[in-house]
């Protein structure tokens, strides 16, 4: 049964409030009320607690941050005391929603415990990654590049492979690949290491100015011609925090998935109907490669700090 976005707001601000409201029959002491909407207290807690989660707050604006975030607080307590006298929280549908919250939210602090327990990353680890990626890091490098990218078939990639052989130009491949009814898109731009693929980099990474190469990534063919670059490396001791906050992270998302996995691998879970798994549909390729981007997406993303604050 589909929730109509009027009475989703409903729920939401149901299940923010009752979750902020734990505890409220317990006595306050002086200065942790906020405000008093209707005898309903908000506290000073409520209030820090959606400021943590908040973002462009800086120091300047603090005071009015938290004065905005009050404001909405009271929205809320307004709408949840007339949802609730309209028993719009015995609907069905706003039952199911604050059921479905809670478990989210349930499963969430679990996997939040699971990954507290991780223990600290090892230097020679930290080390050992900057090491690994001298492209990101020691030989770190700003782009100016043309990008010739196509799907890959056995024939397009032969007739690229050839004529970067043959040193042909960037627009001759583009006017053989058309005439060969390859479908193709081409851009140039500029790009420092980490902004591009880690699956790539390091074959880009071996191209010197003007040279071109045939990248491999995935099911997709890059004819990378490097047009200038300039050498930003960035050191260990600027690499090291971002390196070791990337690799605590991975550390932590490893001993969630293990601990699911023994879950599963020890509970009963039987599949029914069109969810039973000898008629469950197989998963596209693309799936598996889209996963693979976003990691790499992720592993670079610590170079993108490190380099951010040189």
């Amino acid at each position: 049964m589909l929730i109509n976005s009027r009475r989703l707001s409903v729920v939401l601000l149901l299940v923010i409030t009752g979750l902020t409201a734990c505890g409220s029959d317990e006595k306050k002491e002086v200065g942790q009320v906020a405000a008093n909407v209707n005898g309903h207290e908000i506290t000073i807690y409520q209030i820090n607690q959606v400021l943590a989660h908040a973002t462009g707050v800086t120091e300047a604006n603090l005071a009015q941050a938290r004065h905005e975030i009050l404001d909405k607080l009271i929205d809320q307590e307004l709408a949840v005391t007339k949802a609730t006298d309209a028993k719009l929280d015995r609907s069905p549908e706003v039952v199911m929603a604050l059921d479905a919250a809670r478990r989210e939210i349930l499963a969430k602090a679990y996997y939040e415990q699971v990954a507290n327990s991780a223990v600290g990353v090892e230097s020679d680890k930290v080390k050992s990654y900057f090491d690994d990626h001298p492209a990101l890091f020691s030989n770190r490098r700003i782009y100016s590049m043309v990008d010739i990218a196509f799907k890959s078939d056995d024939k397009a990639v032969a007739l690229v492979k050839n004529m970067v052989a043959s040193n042909k130009p960037m627009q001759e491949i583009a006017q053989a690949l058309k005439a060969n009814g390859t479908l193709f898109e081409a851009h140039n731009y500029n790009s420092p290491a980490e902004k591009l693929s880690l699956e790539m980099l390091p074959s880009i990474a071996k191209l010197s100015d003007g040279q071109t190469g045939v990248v491999l990534a995935g099911p997709v063919v890059h004819v990378i011609n490097v047009i200038k670059s300039q050498q930003a490396p960035v050191t260990f001791e600027v690499a090291s925090p971002m390196i070791q906050k990337y690799l605590s992270s991975a550390d932590k998302q490893a001993l969630v998935a293990a601990e699911m996995k023994r879950l599963k691998d020890t509970a009963k879970i039987e599949y029914v109907g069109e969810f039973n798994k000898a008629s469950a549909p197989v998963a596209a390729p693309t799936a598996s490669v889209k996963a693979s981007e976003d990691k790499a997406a992720e592993a670079a993303s610590i170079a993108k700090g490190a380099a951010g604050i040189k």
